[in-house]
């Protein structure tokens, strides 16, 4: 009998073989184009009309306001936000002043329009950081917002409004993904592990801790999979593995051990190079790892992944999303698509997947992608 899609997928990253392979690209940016809309409710319509099993990813309740300079701040006591906006015919300039009890912060970018700059959205050009150094952090942790288990109460109702169709995960971003990474310039950072390592560590620190009370509300709240992006980490941002190993590693194994604790799962997101991670990753305990990104762009061999960890960990994604779907024919598409199932597929612990969120791509490109997972995926004749 075929499996629902959330039974196929916790099949998978359970490694066991299921009646096909699951199938679950990054899709948001696509239905973006393709709906208008890319919310949870969109893409359970395109699993329907593609034939794909969503992982549904849910954000955290709590708002970011390192990262969103825009937002409320209604929850947070003793802080006074004044913010500047100066817009001008190819850029935003966003200016902030935070007062808190602890000191003053400030910080400033410009928002290129129309796709001048770099990134999707595209990411901000930065004038100031929030954080100068060690005297800020005591500030900046006035705009932490403090966790509760009521707050992730709608996210984990998500799991029975979705039911069979997917399998509900929440977004909960790592010490320095958006946070730390954010509030202080990553090449600083890099700088400060030889020059200031007390600083480093009491800024990650100051995320990390947030993070892990994100994690345990949404686990006690029901959440069954928490989603961690590190691609702030990522050897592809410029940290050497040595530094990785150093400061990711055992906040990545604190992480994993609680989820594990309270009965969760773990899925950990990095869209560059990760060959030279995946075995530390193995002894996090790490569940799911995605995104598995081959060269040029990453530096992953699907079928060495499969021989180093597949063992342990769940692997999803591997399809280049511009080389192979946004830019290959059906068939260039086919073929790859029939490399990865041979590659990582027998024995389970795989999740058909891309190197990052599909876009800018004509449907029959998405189309085919999906239609050949649906021809080689079926367990009883893999890749034929």
């Amino acid at each position: 009998m075929s499996m629902t899609s959330r039974e196929r997928l916790l099949a998978a990253i359970r490694h066991q073989e299921p009646d096909r392979v699951p199938v679950s690209p990054r899709i948001g940016a696509f239905l973006n184009d393709y709906y208008g809309h890319s919310g949870w409710a969109y893409e359970l319509k395109a699993a329907e009309e593609f034939g794909f099993d969503p992982l549904i990813f849910l954000g955290s309740p709590y708002p970011n306001y390192v990262r969103d300079p825009r937002a409320s701040y209604e929850d947070l006591e003793d802080v006074r936000v004044d913010l500047g906006i100066e817009r001008h015919s190819d850029h935003t300039l966003v200016r902030r002043r935070v007062e808190t009890p602890a000191g003053v912060l400030t910080d400033a970018f410009r928002q290129y329009k129309g796709g001048i700059g770099y990134g999707a959205s595209p990411n901000p050009h930065w004038e100031e950081r929030l954080v100068k150094d060690e005297g800020d952090l005591e500030a900046l942790a006035f705009l932490l917002p403090q966790p509760s288990v009521a707050a992730f109460q709608p996210v984990a109702e998500m799991v029975q409004v979705v039911g069979e169709r997917g399998l509900v995960q929440v977004t909960i971003e790592s010490a320095i993904d958006h946070r730390a990474g954010w509030a202080y310039e990553l090449v600083d950072m890099m700088v400060a592990a030889y020059e200031n390592p007390g600083f480093l560590r009491a800024l990650l620190d100051l995320f990390h801790q947030n993070c892990l009370a994100e994690t345990r509300c949404a686990l006690e709240a029901g959440v069954p999979v928490i989603f961690t992006p590190w691609y702030f980490a990522s050897l592809s941002a410029g940290w050497s593995p040595r530094l990785y190993r150093e400061w990711f590693v055992p906040r990545i194994k604190e992480q994993a051990d609680l989820i594990h604790d309270m009965g969760g799962l773990l899925h950990f997101y990095d869209d560059g190079k990760m060959t030279a991670i995946l075995p530390w990753l193995k002894d996090c305990g790490v569940d799911i790892v995605s995104t598995l990104t081959p060269p040029p762009v990453g530096d992953v061999d699907l079928k060495q992944a499969k021989e180093m960890v597949g063992d342990r960990i769940c692997l999803n994604g591997n399809i280049d999303l511009i080389y192979v779907i946004k830019m290959g024919t059906p068939d260039q598409i086919r073929e790859a698509v029939r490399g990865a199932i041979l590659d990582a597929a027998p024995g389970g612990g795989f999740i058909l997947g891309t190197s990052d969120s599909i876009r800018d791509t004509e449907p029959e490109n998405v189309r085919a992608y999906f239609e050949a997972a649906r021809d080689y995926g079926d367990y009883r004749h893999l890749g034929r």
